[in-house]
């Protein structure tokens, strides 16, 4: 039995790199300047912001037609509150 016993044994020292980290990366990451960055970077803020915008106002529409329903439901149970009143009044036997 060659293989380690445990997980530990098949796993490099603390500390030691493995053999990918031993060799590093393949090819060099692309590089861009600072202005390229920049550019970059404002164009994805343009898109945050614009993204913040449309849900903001997504959300504004919903809490209005929360609002409006919670009206209309103040109105019906006001209404049924009011036929109960009137339904007994009416039925002097209850």
């Amino acid at each position: 039995m060659d293989a380690p016993t445990k997980a530990k044994d098949a796993l490099p020292g603390e500390g030691q790199p493995s053999e990918v980290e031993k060799r590093g990366p393949s090819t060099q990451p692309d590089m861009i300047s600072r202005g390229q960055a920049e550019k970059l970077a404002d164009e994805k803020h343009s898109k945050l912001d614009k993204e913040i915008a449309r849900l903001t106002k997504a959300n504004e529409a919903t809490v209005q037609k929360l609002a409006d329903a919670e009206a209309k439901e103040v109105e019906r149970q006001r209404e049924r509150d009011e036929t109960a009143v009137r339904d007994a009044d009416g039925d002097p036997v209850k």
